[in-house]
């Protein structure tokens, strides 16, 4: 269920993770294998 991640790819994914871009995003919805 990857509709609200802005993430184009993969790697988008994990790098906004680290920074944080849609913190608000992982409230909503906790980050299933995230790390």
């Amino acid at each position: 269920m990857s509709v609200a991640l802005p993430a184009e790819r993969p790697g988008q994914l994990a790098d906004a993770l680290r920074t944080g871009r849609f913190a608000v995003t992982a409230e909503i919805g906790p980050p299933r294998g995230a790390d």
